[in-house]
């Protein structure tokens, strides 16, 4: 295949990276790359490797082989190498060094027992960085056999620009998966609050609404023959019944006090304060706690 002109390169790029704008399947991104990868170096097979720092290894689920397009995708299981390792990928997401091997045999850390098990003939390799945009490591692009022999100082030029749009897409996917991540803790917590919520008025409010009725039924029953021990009955269930009612203004204040609504944070740190100063022996006070101006509802 004839080299690309500058043009079709740039067209290439392009492409890519509307593709992968809004792209938060890692499955998909390593794909796209490596096949543009294929194309644009004119390269047998390229690989990307993504940086797991929580296990201190590389892997990768994508291999994408030869053809004009580079189109072909090798099926295999998860490709995973250590970070602290000797391989080429993994000298690479160490340094951030970019290496173009004109005879891999040569390079001690060129592993040639996959050669040796495939039977495939690696002939040249030429390994790039991807890094974030506050220059992490998110992972290696490794493309392996230009079509004409070695990689060019072109090809490099090119890698580090795939490389440059390989770091956006996969920076989008860290953040897409953080995202959800949060989303499911923000469920989650949403979920334990309801259950909070729940027991607290069935030990509370419901339990003592339940003995309230029970009471008034008996102070009834007394009051046939015993009018004033009946109205004291009623006077301790009133006392019970106006517990319940600040029990069940606390489980409101916690939900969303009425006063942050009103009067803003300021006000409901103050309320805040107040409703838990003297409690257990403690003293609280609210201090610098005004505003210029209201933070915004969902704030």
């Amino acid at each position: 295949m004839a080299p690309l002109s500058e043009a079709k390169q740039l067209e290439t790029l392009l492409e890519l990276q509307r593709e992968l704008a809004l792209e938060a399947n890692v499955e998909k991104v390593l794909l796209r790359i490596t096949l543009a990868a294929t194309f644009m170096l004119d390269a047998d097979r390229a690989t990307l490797y993504v940086v797991d720092q929580a296990r201190n290894e590389l892997w990768s689920r994508a291999l994408t082989q030869g053809g004009e397009r580079g189109e072909s995708v090798l099926a295999i299981n998860e490709i995973r190498l250590p970070l602290d390792g000797t391989s080429l990928a993994a000298d690479v997401a160490r340094t951030g060094t970019l290496l173009r091997i004109d005879e891999p045999y040569g390079d001690p850390r060129f592993d040639a027992s996959v050669d040796a098990r495939t039977g495939y003939r690696t002939r040249s390799i030429l390994v790039v960085p991807i890094n974030s945009r506050d220059r992490r490591r998110l992972g290696v692009l490794q493309a392996v056999n230009h079509a004409g022999g070695p990689f060019r100082a072109d090809d490099e030029r090119y890698a580090e620009s795939l490389a440059s749009s390989a770091g956006i897409a996969l920076e989008y996917v860290e953040l897409s998966g953080a995202l959800a991540g949060e989303r499911l803790r923000v469920v989650k917590v949403a979920e334990e609050e309801r259950h909070r919520l729940a027991r607290d008025l069935h030990d509370g409010v419901a339990q003592t609404l339940a003995n309230a009725a029970l009471g008034i039924e008996l102070a009834q029953r007394r009051a046939q023959k015993d009018v004033p021990a009946a109205m004291a009955d009623l006077e301790l269930l009133r006392g019970r019944l106006l517990e319940s009612q600040k029990g069940l203004r606390d489980i409101l204040f916690a939900l969303r006090p009425l006063v942050l609504e009103d009067g803003g944070l300021g006000a409901a740190a103050r309320a805040l304060a107040e409703r838990i100063n003297g409690q257990n022996g403690s003293r609280v006070v609210a201090r610098r706690v005004d505003a210029d101006r209201r933070f915004a509802p969902e704030v």
